[in-house]
């Protein structure tokens, strides 16, 4: 069984030819706080997330 209570392993994201995030990994122990923020746009919903 996991320790982890999120896990994501070899992420990549490219916009327009430049790579953004390559071969990133995310491992949330329960109990630890981590953030998730983007950039608001005009009319968008504003989130944070919370694990």
């Amino acid at each position: 069984m996991s320790e982890y209570i999120l896990e994501m392993k070899d992420i990549s994201k490219g916009f327009a030819g430049v790579k953004a995030l390559d071969h990133v990994q995310l491992q949330v122990k329960p109990g630890e706080v981590h953030a998730s923020l983007r950039k608001y746009q005009m009319g968008d919903d504003s989130h944070l997330y919370r694990w």
